[in-house]
């Protein structure tokens, strides 16, 4: 069993639309241990400006490389898309979405650092960079960076990658080491904390669901944009009352 542990930059184009600009991942066996893989890439389509703000990749540093589909790293990638290898990722329907994208299907289980940190971690956000200074993930970064022999470059795949390492060995300590419980939360809707819509906005879901039922029951009729996690927090509470 490999555990692969992965990030994409993209060229941020819509959904349907978006590929990838870089990938990176990490790869840990027992044989080899962890081991670093990462690629600029090359598409038809240019990268918008929103985009190249946040990873900071430009026209210029992609037009040598190859197409994803020729990288070392994803035929590496496609050498391990196996049952029984798991895939880490955060925030995972955004990267498998830009990876089906080029006509990639992951076989294996998942693991959403992001579900699962709003599953198992009390903090107000629950974005990688804000848990990288929250936790104090950030301290371990050039350790790591100094064992693979890579280089850390800030808003960078790779860079991302390290730091959902660090966060995974986080999340590892809340459920005994267990990844499979980790795989089990990723695929249930985490519970809210705190209401961002509506009058009760910045409040407790848990405290202001058992005093005003009502209002949450006609927040569930007439609010066609409630996301998931917010419709299924809001369920669970009413449950309760």
């Amino acid at each position: 069993m490999a555990i692969i542990i992965l990030d994409t930059e993209t060229i941020g184009q819509k959904k349907e639309d978006d590929r990838i600009c870089e990938l990176a991942f990490l790869v840990h066996t027992e044989d080899s241990g962890w081991e670093a893989f990462s690629d600029l890439a090359k598409n038809d389509m240019p990268i918008s400006s929103h985009a190249m703000a946040i990873h900071h990749i430009t026209h210029e540093m992609i037009e040598d490389a190859l197409p994803l589909k020729r990288t070392n790293a994803f035929k590496m990638l496609e050498k391990l898309n196996r049952p029984d290898n798991i895939l880490v990722i955060q925030n995972a329907p955004f990267d498998l979405g830009v990876l089906a994208n080029h006509d990639f299907t992951w076989q294996g289980a998942v693991v959403d650092t992001l579900i699962c940190a709003k599953h198992l971690l009390a903090t107000q956000r629950h974005s990688l960079q804000f848990l990288r200074y929250e936790l104090g993930l950030y301290r371990d970064e050039e350790t790591i960076s100094n064992a693979l022999e890579v280089k850390i470059e800030a808003h960078r795949a790779l860079s991302d990658v390290i730091v959902t390492k660090l966060l995974l060995n986080h999340l590892l300590t809340h459920v005994e080491d267990n990844m499979d419980a980790l795989i089990e939360l990723s695929n249930q809707p985490a519970l809210l904390k705190s209401i961002g819509f509506g009058k009760y906005r910045g409040h407790s879901f848990e405290t202001c669901v058992a005093q005003d039922r009502d209002y949450f029951i006609w927040c569930l009729e007439n609010f066609t944009k409630l996301s998931k996690e917010a419709r299924t927090t809001i369920e669970y509470y009413l449950a309760q009352v």
